[in-house]
């Protein structure tokens, strides 16, 4: 089971967390360029001067290992538009900024 976890950070460093969270997701991208260049191998043993056929339960199981991790990957990407589009929010002033109690101030002219 996913659960969404949340922590407070400073309004100027929301972006370079940001960068951080999808920095953590290197080694899922790394694992579906894997799985993507084993597909490839397994399935070009078919090709008429290949001496080994391709084990299709394998380019099978590799798909659905490597769709996971794509979603897997889509589901961190939109938690990072989500978390750019507050910043881009609160940078314009489309979104007040929190106090230290939580209570939001509204600047004024």
């Amino acid at each position: 089971m996913r659960v969404r976890i949340s922590y407070t950070v400073e309004a100027g460093d929301v972006l370079t967390e940001a960068g951080k969270i999808l920095g953590l997701s290197a080694s899922t991208v790394q694992n579906v360029i894997k799985l993507y260049n084993d597909i490839q191998s397994e399935l070009q043993k078919d090709e008429p001067d290949s001496e080994e056929s391709p084990n299709l339960q394998v380019v099978r199981d590799s798909i659905d290992e490597c769709r996971a991790e794509l979603l897997e990957m889509d589901t961190r990407l939109q938690e990072l538009v989500e978390i750019i589009n507050g910043a881009d929010d609160l940078r314009s002033g489309r979104l007040p900024y929190p106090t230290e109690e939580g209570l939001t101030v509204e600047e004024t002219s």
